[in-house]
């Protein structure tokens, strides 16, 4: 189920300056987009480019695997009716309207289409969704979804004023070829928005192969603004914005407690569970809690040229 080719050169930029930020367990039984997939038998790690700062898992997760269980996937994985608030819609609606006044939008990874609908009808509203269930849904809100990947898309597409990927790089095996596809079908002066996990945030640099976030197992690339910077320099494109945010906006309430159960488990990983084999291997078992509240993610809006 994985490549079993070891990378040893950068995804991104190419450099062999790699270092190995540890282990990644994943759950067991592992799922992929909520379908059960075995996942034994191979060892993982966070691997990190000193040249970039992009990190990746290595080896990589087969990408045609990770297709068939996002096709397969219900149409509610992701929730059906995300929170626009929680879920920062608000956010992504203002960068947007800042940046450009066309209308042509394009969600990559739609799934259900509820950004895009809540962007509302006043848009040129298009998406790109692999999985079937989501897709319908999608189309019922009055989206036109066009294919079920980026690859797929034909190439005779007209380009779009705005590409939007949320939550989506994180899934991309290839990322440069990834960057490639949506630069041809993005016009001049359009502007590319994503948001994903900040490898270099600070909760993510206390636990690095610990994370959470790295022990989904469909989560295979890791950004940071200097990866982004990088990626921007090769495109010849421009960052027209970033923000470092948390993936949901949640109440003060939950962040402590986030907060207090993160400090507790960081602490007890790096102390190997104080000696007591049960628990250290408890600990490290891929059973780490979430941390959903932190400021862990990065929106990054990167700009055609003219």
């Amino acid at each position: 189920m994985t490549n079993q080719v070891r990378r040893n050169l950068c995804p991104i930029c190419s450099a062999s300056e790699l270092t190995d930020r540890g282990l990644i367990v994943h759950p067991q039984p592992s799922e992929i987009a909520g379908i059960e997939v075995d996942m034994s038998g191979t060892e993982y790690h966070l691997k990190a480019c000193l040249r970039c700062g992009f990190e990746f898992k290595d080896p990589p997760i087969d990408e045609q695997l990770l297709m068939k269980c996002y096709a397969q996937s219900s149409f509610d994985h992701w929730q059906d009716q995300p929170d626009p608030l929680v879920r920062q819609f608000d956010r992504f609606a203002r960068l947007i309207e800042s940046a450009t006044k066309s209308r042509r939008i394009l969600d990559v990874g739609c799934f259900n289409g509820a950004l895009l609908d809540y962007l509302g009808p006043e848009w040129n509203r298009y998406g790109i969704e692999p999985s079937i269930a989501a897709a319908e849904i999608a189309r019922q809100r009055g989206i036109n979804v066009l294919s079920p990947s980026l690859e797929s898309l034909d190439k005779n597409t007209e380009p779009f004023d705005v590409i939007m990927a949320i939550d989506v790089l994180e899934h991309i095996v290839e990322p440069v070829s990834f960057f490639q596809l949506i630069q041809k079908h993005l016009k001049e002066n359009g502007i590319f928005l994503v948001s994903t996990g900040n490898a270099h945030a600070f909760s993510w640099k206390m636990q690095e192969s610990l994370y959470y976030y790295t022990r989904i197992p469909e989560h295979v690339s890791f950004y940071s603004k200097a990866a982004f910077d990088q990626i921007t320099c090769q495109m010849g494109w421009k960052c027209a914005a970033y923000q470092f945010i948390p993936h949901k906006r949640l109440p003060t309430s939950r962040r402590i407690k986030d907060t207090i159960k993160n400090t507790v488990y960081t602490l007890g990983c790096k102390c190997r569970g104080l000696g007591i084999s049960p628990l250290n291997r408890k600990l490290r078992s891929g059973r780490g809690p979430t941390y959903f509240s932190a400021k862990d993610h990065l929106i990054y809006v990167f700009q055609q040229a003219g």
